[in-house]
């Protein structure tokens, strides 16, 4: 792992993530095929939105060969990391999510469930993936307030209709404390497999259009559920592997 920071490479996957995800988030981009969804859900205009990351990813990374490390996609164990991935999808079906489409509530969250694991690796590649590894020389502090602003800025927050000073540095702060989080997941588990678990709790609670319109109480359950099984997952790797290896 070089101690040098790649600046070039961190400017380049900043404006890909941007310059490919801002058309899809304010619907400068408004393709036929956006309009359709999963069960209820339109997963494919989410999807599009988080793109940028992930593809931006790809370009500077060299198809993730450099800057992948130490923290990579499953850590110290695959089984285990999809078993984290594979938790939204199983307990929002079986819970179930309530929706104005007419769609059944299992297969509606279904959808969302799979969408927003989905929408959070493809964030989670580049912050943890790329960026928190790019950045590894500097101190964990230093690491995540960065990290936190750059991850607000490719929101684009900002620009958004009744963007106010308030809620934009609510959503900075938001933003630098979720990396504060996920950035001690990273470095403690090496696997972005779990900072995208845990930023799927941001997601549903904080950020995500897709559960813009399902039930507080509702939004709490489903994470909660998730939360439940997260924990003798993490307390079985760390007991079977070394977490903090990969």
């Amino acid at each position: 792992m070089t101690t040098s920071v790649p600046w070039f490479r961190i400017v380049i996957f900043m404006l890909l993530a941007i310059l490919i995800s801002l058309p899809f988030r304010f619907a400068l981009v408004d393709w036929p095929a956006m309009d359709l969804d999963l069960f209820g859900v339109p997963v494919l205009r989410a999807l599009l939105e988080g793109s940028g990351p992930i593809i931006a990813v790809l370009v500077v990374t060299l198809g993730l060969r450099q800057y992948w490390r130490p923290v990579t996609f499953s850590g110290s164990s695959t089984v285990h990391a999809l078993l984290m991935l594979l938790t939204a999808p199983v307990v929002f079906t079986l819970i179930g999510v309530p929706n104005e489409t007419g769609v059944s509530p299992h297969l509606f969250g279904l959808a969302l469930g799979a969408g927003t694991i989905i929408y959070c690796l493809f964030e989670e590649a580049g912050w943890r993936g790329f960026l928190h590894n790019a950045l590894h020389s500097w101190s964990p502090a230093r690491r995540y307030v960065l990290v936190g602003i750059l991850w607000y800025l490719w929101h684009f927050g900002f620009l958004a209709e009744g963007a106010t000073l308030a809620n934009q540095l609510t959503a900075l702060t938001v933003l630098i404390g979720g990396s504060f989080l996920l950035g001690k997941l990273a470095d403690d588990t090496h696997a972005v497999a779990i900072t995208a678990a845990f930023h799927l709790v941001v997601n549903i609670l904080v950020f995500n259009n897709l559960a813009r319109d399902v039930p507080v109480a509702d939004q709490l359950l489903l994470t909660a559920g998730c939360v439940v099984l997260w924990v003798p997952i993490l307390i079985h790797w760390k007991r079977t592997k070394p977490m903090g290896q990969s």
